[in-house]
C-alpha cells in the first residue's frame, strides 16, 4: 500500500486507527534528547535484564543433568519464552526508542515489514504461553503432592514436552490466524513503540481482546491460585494427620494423601514464598499494564499521553526479566548452579543438587 492511499481521506482509517495519527509519530521523532536517554535507558535495561537472567536459567538448567526433571523442564520453556520475547519484542522496541523512527520504512497502517509482523505475532504468543507454562507448573506441583502415584505417568519428561508443544501450537495458532483470516492487519504504534495485530472492527477488537485476557490470563491464574491452595491444604493436612494418628493413616493411604515427610514440610516455606513471589509478580506487572491499557481505549479529550502508552510497554517487558530472580532467588539448585556458572567452575561430584520444586 502506498502512502497516497494512507493520506486518501476517503478511506478514514485514521478514524479507526487513531492511535496512528501522524502526530503521534511526530511526538517519537522529536523528543528532545534527555527523554529519548531516559525512555530507551529503562527499556534497554529491561532488556538486557531479561536476556541475561532467563540465559543464565537456560545454561543452568542444560549444564547440571541433575537438574533435568519435569518440573525444571517447565521452567526452562519459561525461561526460553522469556528469552525469545528480550530478542525479538523487547530489542526491536529499543531501537525504535533510541532512533525515533521504526527500523525499516514501513506504511503504520498496513504493516509488511517481516520484523513488524513477527513482533505483532509473536509478543502475543509468548506472554499467553507463559502464562500457560506457569499454570501447568502449579498443576505439575498439585499433582505431585496431592496425587503422587500418577505423577510419574502424567509428568514424565515426554509427556511434559508433549503438553508444551500442544500448548505453543494452539496459542500460536489462535494468535497468528486472524491476518491471514482478513479480520486483522498487523499496525505500527508508535506510542508504545510496538507492532500490534490490530482488528478491523472495533467489536471485534474488544471480543478478541477480552477472550485473550480471559484464556491467557484470568484462567491461567485461577489455575495457579487453586492449584497452590490444594497443594497447601494437602501438605498441612497430611502432616497433621501423620501426627494424631499414625494407624489410621495407612487404612486411608489410598484415599487420602500419604504423610509428608519432614524434609518435605521444610520445602513448604519456600513453596509459599514461589507462590507468592510469582503472583506478586505477576500483579505487580500486568495490573499497571492493563490499567493503561483500559485509559488508552477509553479517553478521548484529551487522549491518554504517550508517556503513560510506554509505561504499558516496559510492564509487558518487564514480566519477561522478573522469573529468572523469581526463580532463581527462591530455588537453592538454581542459585548454586548461578554461582557455579558465573565463576566458571564445575560443581563437585561429590555435591548431591535437589531442585527446590517438589518432584
Amino acid at each position: 500500500m502506498e502512502n497516497s492511499t494512507v493520506m486518501n481521506p476517503r478511506t478514514n482509517l485514521y478514524e479507526t486507527y487513531w492511535w496512528l495519527a501522524p502526530k503521534y509519530f511526530k511526538q517519537l521523532a522529536s523528543r528532545p534528547t534527555y527523554l529519548i536517554a531516559i525512555e530507551s535507558g529503562i527499556m534497554l535495561l529491561i532488556t538486557v535484564t531479561a536476556f541475561v537472567g532467563n540465559f543464565l536459567i537456560c545454561f543452568a538448567l542444560l549444564r547440571n543433568p541433575r537438574l533435568r526433571t519435569a518440573t525444571n523442564l517447565l521452567i526452562l520453556v519459561l525461561a526460553i519464552t522469556d528469552l525469545l520475547s528480550a530478542c525479538l519484542t523487547q530489542t526491536v522496541a529499543t531501537i525504535v526508542l533510541m532512533t525515533g523512527k521504526w527500523i525499516v520504512d514501513v506504511n503504520p497502517l498496513d504493516v509488511r515489514s517481516f520484523p513488524c509482523l513477527l513482533q505483532g505475532v509473536m509478543s502475543p504468543a509468548l506472554i499467553g504461553l507463559s502464562m500457560h507454562i506457569m499454570a501447568l507448573t502449579a498443576v505439575n506441583r498439585y499433582i505431585c503432592v496431592v496425587h503422587q502415584r500418577l505423577y510419574n505417568k502424567i509428568f514424565s519428561k515426554k509427556s511434559t514436552f508433549v503438553m508444551v508443544a500442544a500448548e505453543g501450537m494452539i496459542i500460536l495458532s489462535l494468535v497468528s490466524i486472524s491476518c491471514p483470516a482478513g479480520f486483522a492487519r498487523i499496525t505500527l504504534d508508535p506510542r508504545r513503540a510496538m507492532c500490534f495485530t490490530t482488528f478491523k472492527q472495533l467489536k471485534t477488537s474488544q471480543m478478541v481482546s477480552h477472550v485473550f485476557l480471559v484464556f491467557t490470563v484470568a484462567i491461567p491464574l485461577i489455575i495457579i491460585s487453586l492449584s497452590y491452595f490444594r497443594v497447601f491444604r494437602a501438605i498441612r493436612s497430611s502432616y497433621f494427620q501423620g501426627q494424631t494418628d499414625n494407624t489410621s493413616s495407612k487404612t486411608s493411604a489410598t484415599t487420602a494423601p500419604q504423610p509428608i515427610s519432614g524434609a518435605t514440610r521444610i520445602k513448604e516455606v519456600k513453596i509459599t514464598k514461589t507462590v507468592f513471589a510469582v503472583l506478586l509478580g505477576f500483579l505487580t506487572c500486568w495490573i499497571p499494564a492493563m490499567m493503561c491499557n483500559y485509559l488508552s481505549y477509553n479517553m478521548v479529550d484529551p487522549r491518554f499521553p504517550r508517556q503513560g502508552e510506554l509505561v504499558f510497554t516496559y510492564f509487558l517487558c518487564l514480566s519477561s526479566s522478573i522469573n529468572p530472580f523469581i526463580y532463581g532467588a527462591t530455588n537453592r539448585a538454581l542459585r548454586k548452579e548461578f554461582l557455579s556458572s558465573l565463576s566458571c567452575r564445575k560443581i563437585r561430584k561429590r555435591t548431591v543438587v535437589v531442585p527446590e520444586a517438589i518432584n
